[in-house]
């Protein structure tokens, strides 16, 4: 069985498809060795990840607010190339603030919310909101939860409040590269960089502004840029886990790849939460061709941002690669959830299913897919590769096979393939129609052995009624009552005329002849 797997250094978004990809993200296969279908699977993605949120602690006993160790990972959306987290700023802004008596219920709660936010944001959540109630314009307990907001994937509630406090604190950089991951999750990398370049000018000593343009730069190419920032933010602060991440994702692409790891494994051990240096660390281990610590990573990283679709993704290719088909089927399916529009999640889905022997699942996925993204080609192809492959239920033998043959076909039409691909994919189409004569030939000779026992039944029912008649008019002229009249019930059946029997046997020689002649195709 022909598997082809090829590894990114970029982005390589899992897409099962044909000979050849059509998306620029994806490497051409490796040559092919068999000529029996499976789906491509392409390495992992890398992510834009959004700041890892700080959330900061008011202390009781001073009117400014400090940073606290507790962080969230909000969900990112998934890019073409990386944009790593925003790091934690080493300075929380000063934050003018009535001073904290004992009749002030607000510290203690704040406080109650900073516990919930590990095991139940919404209550979190509902805590920050009733610090609010008692101070509307409190900058800390807003971008908390902003911060939370973001983490449960409600950035456009959580983008207007980030505007809020920037506005009322134009040095408050954490506000600032919150709305940068915003942007740069949009698209928008110009307001991305401009708000980080305006926090850096402002506070330069601010690690956060320092690693947010690092990564900036690296989704840019900029490596150079990129490392000057990541070694700025180590300079203030030698143990930033999100400068150090930044600097790890410099060295990959620069192919220097046990410095990259050196630097991301620092990074997990500052900070085990950072689920961005967890996937990267994935992508370089993928490099090294260590397959299994690559796995591990990326389990550690979807631990750490369980709401991050990219990670789930990128377990599912891993479990994929390893064999882990039912495994692969649930992070697929929790990627498709986290992410209901992405057309690759619901291809890699079908992979997964059809791996797992789930062949009509796996055509639903297939055409969800497709209606998602019509010209994905993957999808195209796979779900022609499924048809010719497997039986389906709901699907005849001669449908299916035209299904398959109309989807390579389209397939041929929509992506240039190189001589070899091609004969590859002419295999395909002659199992097809070799499959389909065949089954017309079962079909021809069906429809003859039909006719010839509806022949005989017809000439069975003729003779028995002329004989009925004869005995009939041999009574009359007897004076005696015609046959069956006196409760003697004519026979119901009779058993096969001679010769049936034999007839039959010669049928299903004929169909075992024909089945023996046939290549299975079952991936």
């Amino acid at each position: 069985m022909r598997r082809h797997t090829s590894w990114l250094v970029g982005l390589a978004l899992m897409t099962a498809c044909g000979p050849k990809p059509e998306a620029p993200e994806v490497a051409p296969p490796e040559p092919v060795e068999e000529s029996v279908a499976e789906p491509e699977v392409s390495a992992p993605e890398e992510v834009a990840a959004g700041p890892d949120v700080v959330v900061e602690a008011a202390e009781p006993s001073e009117a400014t607010a400090e940073p606290a160790a507790e962080t969230i990972t909000p969900e990112v959306d998934n890019t073409t190339d990386a944009a790593p987290e925003a790091a934690p700023a080493e300075n929380a802004p000063v934050v003018e603030d009535a001073p904290v008596t004992a009749e002030d219920p607000t510290p203690a709660i704040f406080d109650r919310g900073l516990v919930l936010v590990a095991s139940d944001r919404a209550a979190a959540l509902a805590r920050f909101d009733e610090v609010l109630v008692l101070k509307p314009e409190d900058p800390i307990t807003l971008f908390n939860k902003a911060a939370l907001l973001e983490s449960m994937a409600k950035s456009q509630e959580a983008e207007p409040i980030y505007q809020a406090i920037l506005e009322k604190n134009p040095d408050f950089t954490r506000a600032a590269a919150a709305l940068a991951t915003i942007a740069e999750k949009r698209g928008d990398l110009q307001k991305a960089d401009e708000l980080l370049t305006k926090a850096w000018k402002k506070t330069k000593e601010s690690t956060m502004a320092a690693t947010g343009l690092a990564r900036l730069r690296v989704r840019q190419g900029n490596l150079d840029d990129a490392h000057n920032y990541a070694i700025a933010a180590l300079r203030a602060d030698e143990r930033n886990a999100e400068a150090m991440e930044a600097l790890g994702m410099v060295y990959r692409r620069q192919g220097k790849v046990e410095l990259s790891q050196t630097a991301l494994r620092q990074a997990v051990e500052i900070d085990p939460l950072l689920a961005t240096a967890h996937n990267e660390l994935g992508l370089v281990m993928l490099d090294l061709e260590n397959v299994r610590a690559a796995n591990l990573s990326f389990e550690n990283a979807v631990a750490a941002g369980p709401n991050i679709a990219a990670f789930r993704n990128n377990l599912g290719v891993l479990q994929n690669e390893l064999g882990a088909f039912r495994g692969a089927v649930e992070s697929f399916s929790k990627a498709a959830e986290l992410e209901p529009t992405r057309a690759e999640y619901q291809l890699n889905l079908g992979t997964a299913l059809r791996n797992d022997m789930k062949y009509v699942e796996a055509e639903k996925s297939y055409l969800k897919a497709l209606e998602l993204n019509p010209e994905l080609h993957g999808a195209i192809y796979n779900i022609g590769i499924l048809y010719i492959d497997n039986e389906m239920p709901d699907h005849g033998v001669i449908q299916r096979f035209e299904k398959a043959i109309k989807n390579l076909n389209d397939y041929k039409t929509k992506v240039t393939v190189t001589k070899e691909e091609d004969e590859v994919i002419a295999g395909y189409l002659a199992t097809a129609e070799k499959e389909i004569v065949k089954e017309q030939k079962r079909d021809a000779r069906r429809l003859k052995r039909e006719e010839r026992k509806r022949k005989k039944a017809e000439k069975a029912r003729l003779k028995a009624e002329a004989e009925a008649a004869e005995a009939a008019a041999e009574a009359e002229a007897a004076g005696l009552p015609a046959p069956g009249t006196e409760g003697e019930g004519a026979p119901e059946g009779e058993g096969a005329p001679e010769g049936d029997q034999s007839e039959a046997n010669q049928e299903n020689k004929e169909d075992g002849a024909d089945e023996g002649s046939e290549t299975g195709n079952q991936g």
